[in-house]
């Protein structure tokens, strides 16, 4: 059984794998993304 696990205290290892070039390309997208609905928001809104 042994103590119970304390994450603050015996900490926690998170491995990941991520291409960075692929994330670029995603947040790139995601920025143009929401540029474009706030732009369509802005003008549905505006009259």
């Amino acid at each position: 059984r042994g103590r119970a696990y304390n994450i603050y205290r015996d900490g926690l290892k998170i491995y990941t794998t991520i291409d960075p070039y692929l994330q670029r390309i995603a947040e790139r997208e995601m920025v143009r993304h929401m540029a474009d609905l706030q732009s369509k928001y802005f003008t549905h809104w505006k009259n």
